[in-house]
C-alpha cells in the first residue's frame, strides 16, 4: 500500500511541476511581447501564440514521461480486458438462450472457406490429370479398331438332337 502511495505522490509532483513550468513559460512569453513595443492586438496574438507553444511543449514533455506512458498502458490493458470480459459474458448468455453469436458465424465461415479451398485444390488436380490423359491419348498411335468375334448363339436342345441324329444316320 505504501508503494502505491509513493507512486501517486511522485505522479502528483510531476504534474505540479509540469503546470508550474507551463505557467512560468506563459509569463515569460507574455512579458517578452509587451517590451517589444508592438500594438496591443499584435501583442495579444504573440502572447496567445507563446502561451499555446509553452502549453503544447510542456504537455508533450509530460506525455512522454515514463510514468504517463505506464499509466496509459495500464489503462489500455484494463479497457481491453474489460471488453473481452463483456464479450465473453454476452457470448455465454447467447449460448444459454440457444442463440447464435458472431463467434459461431466466424467459425462457420472459416470452415466453409477451408472446404472451398480443398475443393479448389481437388479441381486443380483433376484438371492436371485430365490434361495428362489428353496428352497421353495424342501420343499413342491409334490402331484400327479390333473386331470382336461374334458370340455363338445358344443352340436349342430339340434342334441340337435332330442335328446329331441326322449326322449319325448319314454316317451309317
Amino acid at each position: 500500500m505504501n508503494g502505491t502511495f509513493d507512486d501517486l505522490t511522485d505522479q502528483a509532483k510531476a504534474f505540479q511541476k509540469m503546470w508550474m513550468d507551463s505557467f512560468s513559460k506563459m509569463m515569460v512569453a507574455g512579458l517578452g511581447s509587451q517590451t517589444s513595443g508592438s500594438p496591443p492586438p499584435e501583442a495579444f496574438r504573440e502572447m496567445r501564440s507563446g502561451v499555446f507553444k509553452a502549453m503544447a511543449q510542456s504537455w508533450e514533455d509530460f506525455m512522454r514521461t515514463p510514468e504517463f506512458l505506464k499509466t496509459m498502458k495500464q489503462s489500455m490493458d484494463t479497457a481491453i480486458a474489460t471488453r473481452n470480459a463483456v464479450n465473453e459474458f454476452f457470448n455465454r448468455a447467447q449460448h444459454e438462450f440457444q442463440g447464435v453469436n458472431q463467434e459461431d458465424f466466424d467459425h462457420l465461415m472459416s470452415a466453409i472457406s477451408e472446404v472451398r479451398h480443398r475443393v479448389d485444390e481437388i479441381n486443380e488436380k483433376l484438371s492436371k490429370l485430365e490434361q495428362e490423359l489428353k496428352t497421353q491419348k495424342k501420343a499413342t498411335p491409334t490402331a484400327a479398331p479390333r473386331k470382336t468375334p461374334k458370340a455363338k448363339q445358344p443352340v436349342k436342345k430339340k434342334a441340337a438332337k435332330k442335328a446329331v441324329k441326322k449326322t449319325v444316320k448319314r454316317k451309317r
